[in-house]
């Protein structure tokens, strides 16, 4: 059977890992690989996609060194830097540590053997999704019957709900079976949302939210995200929300960028995917980018 587009994605996700070098010890287990990401994993022209990030960088590894349920089933919380991107075909070696803590686990990785691609995921952080969720019930309500609608360049006919504090994509079965949409590749079996779905659409959610803001291309340099398991995308649905109150990233070494007729630097928005009501958050956090250029 030939694998549907859905599957290739995931197909060469599982695959892009190489085989571990791993040294276990009590507490702690060490390991060595390497990536290379397909052309089915691309974003950006030539480069592995943001949002893809954390499954090569934390969730693969995370799941080879203890198991697919840990990785679905626990509350992951993840920090990870992206001061470089990683080519397309490009091997780059990544070296990491997990560490047990009581029932907690910590899992650290260097990719390319630089700082520039740093990542930290840990388990049994504070569930702080109640607060997340309240904020955005504020600007939906405040949005309400005020949303255009307008579709992402370079990623296949996704449309997004454009308010004046937040954008939104509305996830639901007939979202989910669009072969059109670029994003719904990203989905896991079954359809579901899971990590690796989650990660991705916030990160495309965040930029996407900054941009309406500055009309311009954007990298993403950081993702500060937890995300909760997953679920059946259903008829009921699911939303993807991006905040467009953005906020400088404090001590930001990363230089300005000339966009129109001023200077931008580092900036982040706050983003979350949840069930349609707003009761249950499967992912949420921050989003930074940096400007590259502005629109023509």
């Amino acid at each position: 059977m030939t694998p549907t587009r859905t599957n290739a994605l995931r197909r060469d996700l599982a695959q892009c890992l190489s085989p571990l070098e791993v040294e276990r010890s009590h507490e702690t287990t060490r390991f060595r690989g390497s990536v290379r990401a397909s052309e089915t994993l691309v974003g950006p022209p030539g480069r592995l996609h943001g949002g893809l990030h954390p499954s090569v960088r934390l969730l693969l590894p995370l799941a080879r060194l203890t198991s697919d349920a840990v990785v679905r089933e626990r509350t992951l919380s993840m920090e990870l830097r992206m001061r470089r991107a990683i080519a397309i075909g490009e091997e780059v070696p990544i070296e990491g540590e997990l560490t047990q803590m009581n029932e907690h686990l910590r899992l650290s990785t260097r990719t390319a053997g630089t700082e520039r691609l740093d990542a930290e995921l840990r388990t049994g952080a504070p569930d702080t999704s109640s607060e997340v969720l309240n904020r955005f019930r504020a600007l939906l309500e405040v949005d309400a019957g005020a949303c255009d609608r307008e579709s992402v360049t370079g990623h296949g006919n996704l449309e997004v709900g454009v308010g004046g504090g937040l954008v939104r994509v509305a996830i639901d079965t007939a979202w989910a079976a669009r072969t059109d949409v670029r994003m719904t590749q990203f989905l896991a079996p079954g359809p579901a949302v899971d990590p690796t779905f989650t990660c991705g659409m916030l990160d495309v959610i965040g930029a996407y939210a900054l941009g309406m803001n500055l009309d311009c291309l954007l990298f993403t340099t950081q993702l500060s995200l937890v995300v909760h398991g997953g679920a059946p995308v259903t008829g009921d649905g699911m939303l993807v929300l991006g905040s467009r109150h953005a906020e400088d990233v404090p001590n930001s070494e990363l230089p300005k960028v000339p966009v129109r007729d001023r200077e931008v630097g580092e900036q982040r928005v706050e983003v979350l995917l949840a069930d349609r009501g707003l009761t249950r958050a499967y992912g949420y956090g921050h989003v930074a980018l940096v400007p590259v250029r502005a629109r023509a």
